[in-house]
């Protein structure tokens, strides 16, 4: 088994936890269901949303697949994108610890992840950013396609089935309803 399968099979339970620590301290801003008498709190896309932007940091090796030091590369590569800098090897190397060898390594994974392009030509590889896939995995709308309302309804359906009380159903306006106040912008150092 991959080292990165094992590190999603690690992570993805303290996401998990994080969304519902999310959904628990937002109880009362939250839907609610009664099952067999026992009231619940469902986590919402809001959740989800405060759960990513907390684990952002730790989890994006293993969302995106790629070691550490393949992430700091592409980092320098997005700074030197924002500074409308040319992106080459030598550059990239100028502006960090790694070796110009490591460096041009690195570059490959990250063109196989589809987060370069490299242009070959001219003597000297130039590369250009592509849009990390942080936006698709924290976007609403992302979710919103993997967990739709088709989808919700079926879940709803199942929920009766195990002894949801009609009159509690919740509705997937609730679900995706951003009802939170968005977490500040902050660094942690």
């Amino acid at each position: 088994m991959s080292n990165n399968k094992i590190r999603v099979r690690r992570d993805f339970p303290k996401l998990l936890a994080l969304i519902k620590v999310s959904a628990y301290l937002h109880q009362y801003q939250g839907p609610r269901i009664i099952v067999d008498e026992g009231e619940y709190v469902i986590a919402t896309f809001a959740d989800y949303h405060i759960a990513y932007t907390l684990a952002n940091k730790v989890l994006r090796p293993t969302l995106l697949g790629l070691p550490k030091g393949v992430l700091k590369v592409y980092d320098v590569c997005k700074g030197l994108s924002g500074s409308r800098s040319e992106i080459t090897a030598k550059t990239i190397t100028e502006n960090c610890e790694y070796s110009q060898s490591t460096v041009r390594h690195y570059l490959n994974q990250l063109i196989r992840a589809r987060l370069l392009l490299r242009d070959e030509s001219q003597r000297e590889y130039r590369y250009s950013v592509i849009e990390e896939k942080k936006a698709a995995l924290s976007s609403i709308a992302r979710l919103e396609e993997r967990f739709g309302e088709k989808e919700f309804r079926n879940w709803l359906k199942s929920m009766l089935q195990n002894g949801i009380k009609s009159e509690e159903l919740v509705s997937y306006d609730e679900i995706k309803g951003n009802i939170y106040t968005p977490l500040p912008e902050c660094k942690l150092h």
